[in-house]
């Protein structure tokens, strides 16, 4: 299994059962280097193959997580929009060549939520929601048990929900989208800002990233406290018009913050409280995976599986 992110490339090694077997995950420019991406996966999976009994003759099938909205009838085409450089650009084939296999290619925040459905805890609910939240924001909605993917793939895109019109412009063309406004990227930017004027943070002591901004919060951080629990609240606010609308029974939300789950998920309730139906807000569970850092490469591995 897979994961392509918009800063990193993950590969997991599953079994046939879904036990792990091997992992590795490295920054890398993605956005800006599709052949670069796939040679990566190809050295990456190389080198994981090397560890198991008949090596790449092992191999039966891969799944791979895009940040991308896909097609079924065409899912080598990326979004042009999202991420430019990629147009025309058929590496999943060359993959599919390469090592023999067929290969299967859905969006990141479906495949987390395929995982969840299957390994997770989602695994009790009929139609839940899965919220992918790292330096990206997307969404995966399983509907009566199966992904819901929309009429051409679209379906999740929930990061980039317009949510300030006056805001900055996104990728996606869009202006004020969600990401822009508590994705990891604005969340680095905004903690730089107001570092001017806290001396004391520990953030002025390590390099500033999502992660610190996490662990900070998690040791009492005055302004690694207060722009996560901002953040958590206008991811509240979406999600209270996503309850509304569609009226799932779970929320799981996954990616780079869910350490910082408690604090998280006692935010969102409190602005779901307060913004969702009084019939929506009290059937819906929320919960952070227990899937860790692997859950979207997990879901990957789920769709080479399924």
């Amino acid at each position: 299994g897979c994961e392509i992110g918009a800063t990193h490339v993950s590969v997991l090694l599953t079994d046939m059962q879904g036990r792990r077997l091997g992992w590795h995950d490295q920054p890398f420019p993605v956005r800006d280097n599709p052949q670069g991406t796939v040679d990566l996966i190809i050295a990456t999976a190389n080198r994981l193959l090397e560890t198991i009994p008949r090596g790449k003759d092992a191999l039966l099938s891969m799944g791979v997580a895009v940040p991308s909205p896909i097609q079924s009838e065409d899912p080598d085409v990326l979004s042009d929009v999202i991420i430019p450089s990629w147009t025309g650009f058929e590496g999943f084939a060359h993959l599919s060549s390469y090592f023999g296999v067929p290969v299967h290619v859905d969006n990141d925040a479906n495949l987390g939520a395929l995982a969840e459905t299957w390994w997770g805890v989602g695994s009790s609910a009929r139609d839940f929601l899965f919220i992918k939240y790292g330096y990206g924001i997307g969404a995966g909605y399983i509907l009566d048990g199966q992904v819901y993917r929309g009429r051409r793939g679209s379906a999740g895109e929930f990061g980039h929900m317009p949510v300030n019109p006056a805001g900055p412009m996104c990728v996606c063309g869009l202006r004020g989208c969600l990401v822009t406004e508590i994705g990891g990227k604005a969340l680095v930017d905004q903690a730089t800002s107001l570092l001017e004027k806290a001396p004391t943070s520990l953030l002025n002591h390590v390099p500033l990233s999502l992660s610190a901004i996490e662990a900070a919060a998690l040791d009492g951080d005055a302004v690694a406290l207060s722009l996560l629990s901002e953040a958590f609240d206008k991811l509240g606010l979406a999600l209270a018009g996503w309850i509304n609308l569609m009226n799932p029974e779970m929320i799981v939300i996954g990616g780079s913050l869910t350490k910082a789950g408690d604090l998280m998920v006692q935010r969102i309730q409190a602005v779901l409280n307060q913004c969702s139906l009084i019939t929506s807000a009290p059937a819906v569970t929320i919960k952070t995976s227990e899937l860790g850092p692997h859950v979207i490469a997990i879901g990957a591995a789920t769709l080479a599986l399924k």
